[in-house]
């Protein structure tokens, strides 16, 4: 649910720059959860298509999900995603053109000022089925 927002204003960040020059198509694919003990249960995820570069800067707000919130999109070479509990800045990663398209996942955690840990998933390649799993890191 959290990223279905920026799903869509980065859609719109992708129309703009589809007929620009030396851009390259790719695919970004996101799952988060909330960590309880031992078990990981889905806080929602996305799938979005855009092109980098990116053109002029556009960071694509996402939403949020209790204590969490997410602002994420394509920021010159590179798909920026931050996190942020309250006002404070909890994790930043930017993924560029060769990570999204090698096939690997990065998983982070963050916890939030409420105590809560959450688990964040990032990977390219085609979307996903948003009800199933994310792989593995």
């Amino acid at each position: 649910m959290f990223l279905r927002v920026a799903a869509g204003l980065a859609g719109a960040l992708s129309l703009l720059s589809c007929g620009a020059a030396d851009t390259v198509p790719v695919t970004v694919n996101e799952r988060m959860f909330l960590r309880m003990g031992d078990t990981l249960i889905s806080q929602g995820g996305g799938c979005m298509s855009f092109a980098l570069p990116a053109s002029s800067g556009g960071e694509a707000s996402g939403g949020g999900n209790g204590d969490i919130s997410v602002a994420e999109g394509p920021e010159g070479l590179a798909f920026v995603v931050r996190v942020f509990s309250g006002q404070e800045l909890l994790a930043t990663r930017a993924y560029t053109v060769g990570m999204l398209r090698s096939g690997r996942v990065d998983e982070f955690m963050v916890t939030a000022q409420s105590g809560a840990v959450y688990v964040f998933r990032y990977w390219g390649g085609s979307c996903a089925n948003l009800d199933a799993s994310s792989p593995d890191s």
